[in-house]
């Protein structure tokens, strides 16, 4: 077993000034955005931010699950972009790369030093066995992969990763985007595990699956995903048990790949995204039960 803590998106936002609305039964957003670049302000990652708090409880997560279930915890927040779109407004930020380049430049720079503290301070607390980040801008629906080195890419490449490397971590990323830059998130990057979702009906648009991933980057990279993860929501007895036969359907296709790959793991069974606020533990335990009732004796039988 293995957690990821996987977190609404305004946190590293509301930290550098951005208003944020937090409904009794829904997700948090930004809602009221900066109005000026020059504004943007890095705080210190420390006791009173929202950011300093997400880091305690993730360690809190991570005592409780090493001890009690013996599973690991890997924490989760915001990439640079995704942080300065969330405080400044995506539609504004995402014209702004067109008309003012630098001063968005300028911002992201900024902003990876903010990115790049709060990664530390994680590490330094102890507060995960890994860290997963969300760089949910780089997919070609939004930008082409050119655009998102400029804007992106670059800052994590020569900034972020090598963090990681000092403190013997690999470098995580979660994407729920339907058409990821994979050769700029995991090769560029040296992504060890990498988190995604797939959209069945988006596959001519260029959303990947297990078959198409695993043979391109199975080798440097662990991936993880795919089962949807609004089926979660269903808690009845035929919820439970369509999420059981998807498990089931997905295990016994991704072996095969692995196996053609000279590969023994590398995947991790998994939602594509984060299971929706409210929804139920029946659904994710049938998920984790299948997983361990037939995955030993499955692997056995496919890789001999």
């Amino acid at each position: 077993d293995m957690f990821v803590g996987l977190v609404d998106l305004s946190i590293t936002s509301s930290d550098l000034g951005c208003d944020i609305s937090i409904p009794d039964e829904d997700t948090p957003a930004s809602v009221g955005h900066l109005d000026d670049y020059e504004k943007i302000e890095i705080p210190e990652v420390k006791e009173g931010t929202r950011i300093y708090e997400l880091i305690q409880a993730s360690k809190l997560a991570k005592e409780k699950l090493n001890k009690g279930l013996n599973a690991p915890f890997v924490a989760f927040h915001e990439g640079p972009l995704l942080t300065l779109t969330q405080l400044m407004g995506a539609d504004r930020v995402l014209m702004d790369m067109k008309t003012n380049p630098d001063v968005v430049l300028d911002a992201v720079d900024k902003i990876t030093d903010f990115v790049c503290d709060i990664s530390e301070k994680f590490f330094e607390e102890d507060a995960c066995d890994g860290l997963c980040i969300d760089n949910l801008w780089s997919n070609n629906v939004i930008m082409s992969e050119d655009d998102y080195w400029k804007f992106e890419g670059k800052f994590v490449k020569d900034r972020h990763v090598p963090l990681f490397e000092k403190y013997n971590q690999p470098y995580m990323i979660h994407s729920c985007a339907d058409h990821v830059h994979f050769d700029t998130q995991i090769k560029k990057f040296g992504t060890g595990l990498f988190s995604y979702a797939y959209y069945p009906k988006l596959r001519h648009k260029g959303s990947k699956n297990y078959a198409d991933l695993i043979p391109k980057y199975g080798d440097m990279c662990c991936m993880m995903g795919e089962v949807d993860p609004i089926k979660f929501m269903d808690h009845s007895s035929e919820g439970v048990q369509a999420i059981e036969n998807d498990t089931e359907e997905l295990l016994k296709s991704v072996l095969p790949v692995l196996k053609e790959n000279g590969l023994q793991s590398k995947y991790v069974m998994s939602s594509g995204c984060e299971i929706p606020p409210g929804g139920p533990l029946n659904t994710v335990k049938a998920m984790v039960d299948v997983v361990k009732k037939i995955g030993p004796d499955l692997q056995k039988e496919t890789m001999g």
